[in-house]
């Protein structure tokens, strides 16, 4: 059932998550509603007043784990057929990766004094 509404000649409609702009036309005796506009997805319009909300803290930590240990592995495969300059190379981007880059700097052998 389609709610009536206030102004004869437009109507929005709200699902869930989608919203959808129809108008209300007259042939004759015969009213017809017609899409107007296009979906709209509720996500990225912020008609609730709050600021939108994206992925929780905990999820993101998660990505950036997932994400250096990934880079980490490639990384340290890397290292195993580096030359000198090569293996300073990625100690420094290992260095950029992540705080507890002089464990795993040590742990492959990047820097020998």
């Amino acid at each position: 059932m389609i709610p009536t509404p206030r102004d004869p000649t437009l109507l929005t409609l709200r699902a869930s998550r989608v919203r959808l702009t129809v108008s209300t036309i007259t042939v004759g005796q015969n009213q017809a509603m017609v899409p107007t506009g296009t979906y709209h997805n509720r996500s990225s319009s912020n008609e609730s007043g709050g600021s939108h909300v994206g992925c929780s803290e905990r999820r993101k930590e998660i990505n950036r784990r997932r994400h250096r240990r990934k880079k980490l592995a490639k990384l340290s495969a890397r290292a195993e057929k580096a030359t000198v300059s090569e293996k300073q190379h990625i100690a420094t981007k290992i260095r950029d990766l992540t705080p507890g880059a002089p464990v795993i700097i040590e742990r492959l052998g990047l820097e020998q004094r």
